[in-house]
């Protein structure tokens, strides 16, 4: 691999690499070949990264290696995966052709912007260029990849199921984020470190494509692992359903320790034999180890491997089936009742937190604006109770007749959980050992544990740093309250309309009625007047990069503007981004009881509707 590896990036480095050939198109320039992405360029300043000839690569694929780097002011470790601009040996026959690779690290990089903060999702700490690659800093996961934990004689079906679970999750993710992953396969599922029930945790989303908006309009590029595509991806006509079938491949492997279609013809598997027995073979749920495998499992199994996408459920769905479910329900029944902190919110903080910090840091920071103009109504109307309060008591002790001018002015907040604020209100505070009314990274961690979740340092250090929207290192109230606040409740407030119109107007500081880059650069960053977007400082590209992706959450029509109903967008939830989806994190000390839960919601049944290769 070294050598291999070693030459393609030696190659790679070269100014006339790659050369123009026989069918090569002669017009496309290095410029072309090579981009700039508009990345930062200060990697070999921040981190020592060891060359080839002196260290061995932790990984390597198609177009690039994984090396381990540390952080020169720390020590710390930490992965870096590096991407050729110009991975070719010779220049392509077409522009297309090159453009469509550069799109390619594109997504992968949007991609793990966009879910990096799920801890379901290998976390990207930032990205960096030079002239012939680009740089992913990302979280070391040492624990090996998905397969390589499995043994025979530890292995059972309950592990089987909570790791599919994790795999799962991060398809749902994907999808709720308009994502398709397209590569669903063990490969690119790595354990965060050694430990027995390590965090699990997506990688590699190099072939990961965005839905189109139109859920119904089908891809067509065929693309992905052969003996992990869908029927549909072969057939160049799929959605989101493509990867829950590859998750039911997963599912099956990990119960049998086989793939359920394969080459059975040639000793060298052969990718047509391997597509014709997909579309054809019946699925084999019988052949031992099937005989000792619950009933449950197989239809788990069976479901997800519909070869009818519109029967297939979704990745959703398919966590709410009973092999999932059943144990998940019992388990997380029995943590609610042996950790003290951990009932609040009926134990969704890590989920919570989670689903917020894999939103765009626009709508982070508005949900924060937000969360602080509701607390002021709900301080105002907690003034007026005490007042009315007052003047009932008097009252009733003194008898004396008061008349009011007026009625007793009513509450603005109807639809507002004014009993779940409170409830966070007093959260922060227990995380809040210092009492300064700011959560630092340790106070976090360490709060978190001590409520019974099972967050690592690093997890909660990226979490916060999701959590902080104002960029000052530490978490106030409203960015803790931004984060954990049932949003959906809060839309159906009469007073919602009027909470998001007042924060636009708070943004829109010349009153026309649009937000422009220096607007939300004022909201976001701060200093818009020293904001040079041609600024090719690396502070300044990254902070640039930031204010065009805030535009771009919300600027539906594209005209680098944001009116009130684009606004008004930004802040919708989204249903199907439910917290089932994200890891709940629960301390997983001591064994759970099946007689906790006798039951499991009826909610939980299954909706019945509901090498890589590039060809």
């Amino acid at each position: 691999m070294r050598t291999h590896v070693q030459r393609a990036m030696e190659k790679a480095s070269k100014a006339d690499y790659p050369a123009y050939g026989t069918n090569s198109d002669k017009s496309i320039t290095k410029a072309q070949m090579k981009p700039d992405f508009g990345l930062r360029r200060d990697l070999h300043e921040l981190y020592s990264v060891k060359d080839l000839d002196d260290e061995d690569p932790i990984g390597a694929g198609s177009y690039g290696i994984v090396r381990k780097v540390i952080k020169r002011n720390t020590g710390e470790a930490f992965a870096l995966k590096t991407l050729r601009k110009a991975p070719w040996a010779q220049v392509p026959s077409s522009l297309t052709a090159v453009e469509y690779y550069h799109s390619k690290l594109r997504n992968e990089l949007e991609c793990m912007r966009q879910l990096g903060a799920s801890l379901n999702v290998v976390y990207l700490y930032d990205a960096f260029e030079d002239d012939d690659a680009v740089h992913l800093l990302m979280d070391l996961c040492e624990g090996g990849e998905l397969l390589e934990r499995i043994s025979n004689d530890e292995y059972r079906e309950a592990d089987a199921a909570r790791l599919i679970r994790a795999v799962l999750r991060t398809a749902a993710q994907c999808h709720s984020r308009g994502i398709v992953f397209r590569d669903i396969k063990p490969d690119n599922f790595l354990f965060q470190n050694n430990d027995e029930n390590a965090p699990l945790k997506a990688t590699d989303f190099g072939l990961a494509g965005k839905l189109p908006k139109n859920r119904d309009e089908p891809l067509a590029r065929r693309c992905g692992t052969p003996s992990y595509m869908a029927p549909e991806v072969i057939n160049r006509k799929y959605g989101a359903e493509a990867d829950v079938w590859s998750c039911g491949v997963v599912a099956y492997q990990l119960l049998t320790g086989r793939l359920p279609f394969r080459d059975v013809v040639n000793q060298r598997p052969n990718a047509k034999e391997v597509f014709r027995a997909i579309l054809e073979d019946p699925l084999d749920l019988a052949d031992p180890p099937w005989d000792v495998i619950s009933e449950e499992a197989k239809d788990f199994v069976e479901h997800l491997l519909e070869r009818d996408p519109k029967k297939r459920p979704t990745a959703r769905a398919a966590l709410l089936h009973p092999w999932l479910q059943t144990n998940e329900a019992q388990w997380k029944s029995k943590q609610r009742r042996q950790v003290s902190g951990g009932v609040a919110l009926g134990g969704q903080v890590v989920a919570r937190l989670q689903r917020f910090a894999t939103q765009g840091l626009l709508k982070r920071s508005v949900l924060r604006l937000l969360a602080g103009e509701i607390g002021k109504d709900l301080s105002e109307v907690e003034k007026d109770r005490r007042e009315n309060s007052a003047i009932a008591s008097d009252i009733a002790t003194k008898k004396k007749i008061i008349v009011v001018n007026g009625p007793i002015k009513q509450s603005k907040l109807t639809g507002i959980d004014e009993k779940e604020f409170l409830e966070l209100k007093q959260l922060f505070d227990r995380l809040d050992t210092s009492g300064d009314n700011l959560v630092e990274l340790s106070e976090l961690e360490v709060g978190l544990n001590e409520i019974g979740y099972d967050v690592t340092g690093n997890e909660s250090e990226q979490l916060l740093a999701k959590l902080d929207t104002s960029g000052d290192g530490v978490v106030e109230l409203n960015e803790f309250l931004a984060a954990l606040v049932d949003w959906e409740s809060v839309e159906k407030s009469e007073s919602y309309p009027s909470w998001v119109k007042r924060a636009f107007d708070l943004l829109d500081e010349d009153d026309s009625g649009l937000l422009d880059a220096n607007e939300v650069a004022n909201f976001v960053v701060g200093d818009a007047d020293d904001i040079d977007l041609s600024d090719e400082n690396n502070e300044a590209v990254r902070r640039n990069a930031l204010i065009r992706a805030c535009i771009a959450e919300a600027d539906g029509d594209g005209d680098g503007q944001i009116d009130v109903e684009e606004f008004a967008s930004l802040l919708q939830m989204d249903p199907s981004d439910g917290l089932d989806q994200y890891d709940w994190r629960f301390s997983q000390g001591g064994s759970y009881d099946d007689s906790f839960d006798d039951s499991v919601d009826e909610n939980t049944k299954i909706a019945e509707n509901n090498t890589i290769v590039e060809v």
